[in-house]
C-alpha cells in the first residue's frame, strides 16, 4: 500500500497529537517536530480542520487538538480525510482486469491481503496507538 505524501503526514500529526495527550499545538510547533513544510502544513491542518478530526480555536498562535476522542478516530477516518483512495482489489501486476479465464497465481493471496489491510484499517484508531505507545 503504497500512501499519499499528505496522508503520510497527517498520520504523523494525529500520532503527535495522540502520544503527546492531545495539548493544543500550534502549526509551528508541528513543523518544528515534525519537520512538514510550512505551507503544506498549514494547508493540511486546514483539510483535517474542516474534516472534524481536529479542531483549533480563532486566532494567532492557538493549538489545534483532536476534535474526537482518540477511540473515534479510526485510520480509515484519516485517509478519507486526506483523499487517500481506498484500496480496491487492484491487480499486483498492474493490469486492470484479469485477462485470462483463470486467475492469476497470485490473485487469491493478494486479495486475501488486500483484505487484510482494509480490516486493519477500518478497526485500528488512535486509542491503540496510544495504549502500545506505537511499537
Amino acid at each position: 500500500m503504497n500512501l499519499s505524501k499528505t496522508t503520510q503526514y497527517a498520520l504523523k500529526i494525529f500520532n503527535y497529537l495522540t502520544i503527546t495527550g492531545n495539548q493544543p499545538l500550534t502549526s509551528i510547533a508541528f513543523h518544528e517536530k515534525l519537520k512538514i513544510p510550512y505551507p503544506y502544513l498549514r494547508t493540511l491542518l486546514t483539510k483535517l480542520s474542516k474534516s472534524g478530526l481536529i479542531s483549533s480555536g480563532q486566532g494567532r498562535g492557538v493549538g489545534f487538538v483532536l476534535a474526537k476522542k482518540p477511540e473515534k478516530i479510526f485510520l480509515t477516518d484519516i485517509l478519507a480525510a486526506t483523499g487517500e483512495k481506498e484500496q480496491t482489489q487492484e491487480c499486483l501486476f498492474g493490469f486492470e482486469n484479469c485477462m485470462f479465464a483463470e486467475k492469476c497465481m497470485i490473485h487469491y493471496k493478494w486479495t486475501k491481503a488486500n483484505n487484510n489491510v482494509k480490516k486493519i484499517l477500518s478497526s485500528t484508531h488512535l486509542g491503540h496507538l496510544k495504549k502500545n505507545k506505537l511499537k
